[in-house]
């Protein structure tokens, strides 16, 4: 699928996901998406009780816990959450003049 191509859905919120695959498309197996935010000021953990999610930064460094492990990631990072585990991740704030 190319960049774009996905449904657009606006939350009301911070987070505005284009979804790739739906997990009911593949029989539940995992959902994919491609998320376009900025810093998010909350965002409390939650779980997929019906799928498997898979993160992949494309750019920019997040914060992400996963269950009790607690790490931090830029492009390249990929990030398995099995199905059903609370989880939550962040853009990093970056400080005025650093990259």
């Amino acid at each position: 699928m190319r960049p774009g191509a996905g449904e657009l859905s606006e939350l009301g919120g911070p987070h505005r996901p284009e979804i790739v695959v739906r997990g009911a498309e593949v029989g539940g197996a995992l959902g994919a998406f491609l998320f376009h935010h900025g810093v998010i000021a909350e965002n409390p953990p939650q779980a997929h009780h019906d799928f498997m999610k898979i993160a992949y930064v494309l750019q920019g460094r997040y914060d992400f816990r996963v269950g009790d492990a607690e790490f931090s990631g830029g492009p390249g990072t990929m990030v398995v959450v099995p199905r059903g585990a609370y989880h939550t991740s962040s853009p990093r704030r970056v400080a005025s003049g650093c990259s």
